[in-house]
């Protein structure tokens, strides 16, 4: 129970605090794209080094196909969200709405179920974990972090109430926690294959916004060497896991 209220804690706070905080004062461009490169590349690192050989270990290669689900399911959220769940504001803006008198006009039926789901199958997978520092909670907070600060910014456009987008900040922070009481319940019934099949769907998921997050990075030529340092450090902690 400890284990599970520290990481809950750890999926939480982070976005929650950043979320309240941009909805007062939103971020800087470049310190939005050094958050997004950083956490690209560490969730890049985790799920490669650390997540993948454990969906792959027991020789189970059907589960590839699982994996190919998840990174194809991550493309339909962006249909929707416009890429705000991969942390990627002017894509949202060009996609799905434009600005009017200083306001967007993006859709938040779109955004809010696609976002929300995307929270939700990032957690899942965390169930069987025991350690509130393990890499792949580190990875989904770190990740949560810019793309609540997109968030945060969409909806300081839609002249929403302090109230209602604080409450959506709040949904927003405690999805992973759900699915991965959601990921619990399930495996209650048959842990072993949930086991297999949650983990190689998430894999699928963070493989495709961390392969975009960092090649999206790559069309911003100002601040490249720094994105660079970032992405190389991201790499490296991620590294540092599966060494240890």
């Amino acid at each position: 129970m400890s284990s599970f209220l520290l990481i809950s804690a750890l999926l939480f706070f982070p976005a929650f605090l950043v979320g309240i905080f941009v909805l007062k004062r939103p971020l800087k461009k470049p310190s939005l794209g050094f958050m997004l490169a950083f956490s690209g590349s560490f969730l890049l690192s985790i799920t490669i080094t650390h997540l993948l050989p454990e969906v792959f270990h027991g020789h189970q290669h059907w589960l590839g196909a699982v994996v190919l689900a998840g990174f194809f399911v991550q493309i339909v959220f962006d249909v929707f969200s416009g890429g705000v769940d991969h942390g990627h504001e002017e894509m949202a803006h060009q996609h799905q709405g434009h600005t009017h008198g200083g306001k967007t006009t993006l859709s938040l039926w779109g955004v809010l179920p696609a976002v929300f789901l995307h929270g939700l199958i990032e957690g899942i997978p965390l169930f069987y974990i025991q350690q509130f520092n393990h890499p792949l909670v580190l990875a989904i907070a770190f990740h949560s972090v810019p793309v609540v600060a997109v968030f945060a910014n969409l909806l300081r456009g839609h002249g929403l109430g302090i109230r209602q987008r604080f409450m959506l900040i709040v949904l927003f922070s405690v999805m992973p926690i759900l699915g991965m009481l959601l990921g619990g319940v399930l495996s209650a019934s048959n842990q072993s294959v949930w086991a297999l099949l949650f983990p190689a769907l998430a894999a699928g998921v963070f493989l495709n916004m961390a392969t975009t997050i960092l090649l999206e990075s790559g069309h911003e030529h100002h601040y490249k060497w720094r994105r660079l340092l970032f992405i190389l450090l991201g790499l490296i902690l991620g590294l540092s896991f599966h060494l240890n």
